[in-house]
């Protein structure tokens, strides 16, 4: 479990690097691919739950879509640039305020 853990919790902490190189990006790839090495943990010891009880697989959309980050931070930047923040920031005073 902590190999599992160690390695989702590097490839958050890289992927959140305010710069991005190609070292980085491949110490990114090497996190992921540790975490995919380890994930059946979960599986095991029966902690991937969800609301109809134990589930069976890792098939979730979520850790599916981690893969895509390699070719996003190249394509899109740092994470920071792609956030939700400011768009958040700006509903609240455009929308929220305006009532």
């Amino acid at each position: 479990v902590m190999k599992a853990m160690r390695a989702l919790m590097d490839f958050i902490y890289i992927a959140q690097y305010p710069l991005q190189s190609n070292m980085t990006l491949d110490a990114l790839k090497l996190a992921l691919s540790n975490f995919h090495k380890n994930k059946e943990i979960f599986i095991q010891n029966g902690s991937q739950t969800g609301s109809a009880g134990v589930i069976d697989h890792m098939n979730i959309p979520k850790v599916h879509a981690l893969h895509r980050w390699m070719t996003n931070i190249p394509d899109l930047g740092t994470t920071n640039n792609y956030c939700t923040e400011i768009g958040e920031t700006l509903h609240i005073v455009m929308c929220k305020m305006a009532y």
